[in-house]
């Protein structure tokens, strides 16, 4: 009925999964799960519009034609502070070319490609960035958080080392391989509570995806992004558009004079969740003051790494438990509160190549 040419924009669809999803959720259901064809992007839009989520890939599933299938799910267990986080997508190597680079000074750069294939990426993930004609010099993979994703994903970088500033003179059509999506996206934000995504330098990229996210269900977020001064603020006014945004710099140069913790404690009087990312102190100080108010906070961890699937074994992060976890199997989205910020052993220990380094 939803899908015949003459009854298309008429809002079937919309209906008829929202009768599907409070017929689950009145019979006490956990969670409900779907495929959709990877090919049908309306189909897949309207689906996140109503909350679910990415799982897996289920290859060849459609005989005729024969098509990859997206699964994807919503859970919504009552038991639960919040959804799990989703499922990895199946990684997949795509060899792309630069469809344009947008400089915001000599330091950030935003690289968005022109992919064939779609990503199936989600807010919160990052992929494995290299040149494709880069040779042995620099040899590794860099990691970067999706700023977007789809048939045009795209990165913020920041230039620090050798492998960035071949990024930020990219020019169009220079090919790259990224290998993607890695690891989980953020956390839901719980109905009730109001998300509040803390942003340091480029760690805005994740927290973009997941303000922009946000705003196609209709949820306003706020943001709070700070940095040095307001050369390190890029993205601000794209985050303006779909955020309560404020923000602070170190020098006064941009917004308040400060530094971004001072603008979350008052916040943290009142019913939110917080998502954080970007230098590591930063996110220390958030944890720690979200510690104390007993306010859920998830952070992105930022540390090295080769691989970027848990084979190098490159990028332990020391846990509260004394154990180990690794950022790119375990994260790079976690419980803040797991984290050791304390101890000087922790992968973190300088500003890293995650979202956007070396």
């Amino acid at each position: 009925m939803a899908v015949r040419p003459e009854r298309r924009r008429l809002g079937i669809g919309r209906a008829l999964v929202n009768a599907l999803v409070e017929a689950g959720q009145n019979r006490g259901s956990r969670a409900i799960f779907l495929e959709v064809r990877r090919s049908n992007a309306a189909a897949q839009k309207l689906y996140r519009a109503l909350g679910f989520n990415a799982l897996s890939v289920r290859h060849d599933y459609y005989a005729a034609p024969r098509e990859d299938a997206i699964v994807m799910s919503m859970n919504f267990d009552p038991s639960k502070a919040a959804p799990l986080p989703v499922a990895r997508t199946q990684r997949e190597h795509h060899t792309v070319p630069l469809l344009r680079r947008e400089s915001f000074g000599s330091l950030y750069h935003v690289l968005t490609f022109d992919a064939q294939q779609p990503v199936m990426a989600e807010a919160g993930q990052f992929a494995m960035v290299r040149g494709a004609e880069w040779g042995d010099s620099p040899l590794l993979p860099r990691p970067m958080s999706y700023l977007t994703a789809g048939s045009r994903p795209s990165i913020l970088i920041k230039v620090v080392g050798d492998g960035t500033s071949r990024m930020a003179h990219a020019e169009p059509g220079e090919l790259f391989t990224l290998l993607g999506p890695l690891g989980n996206r953020w956390r839901a934000p719980r109905p009730e509570r109001t998300p509040v995504l803390v942003a340091g330098g480029v760690g805005v990229a994740p927290l973009l995806f997941l303000a922009r996210e946000l705003h196609a269900k209709g949820q306003r977020s706020i943001v709070l992004y700070g940095g040095r001064s307001e050369r390190d603020l890029p993205l601000r006014e794209d985050l303006a558009c779909v955020s309560d945004l404020r923000m602070i710099t170190e020098d006064g140069s941009c917004g308040e004079k400060g530094r971004v913790p001072d603008l979350l404690r008052d916040l943290l009087k009142t019913p939110v969740d917080v998502f954080t990312c970007g230098p590591d102190r930063m996110m220390a100080a958030v944890a720690e003051l979200c510690g104390q108010a007993n306010v859920p906070c998830e952070a992105s961890l930022e540390t090295p790494m080769a691989c970027g699937y848990g084979v190098c074994l490159g990028c332990p992060v020391l846990t509260t438990s004394g154990q180990y976890l690794y950022a790119c199997v375990e994260g790079p989205c976690v419980d803040a509160q797991r984290i050791d910020w304390n101890k000087a052993g922790h992968a973190p220990v300088r500003k890293s190549t995650f979202p956007g380094s070396h």
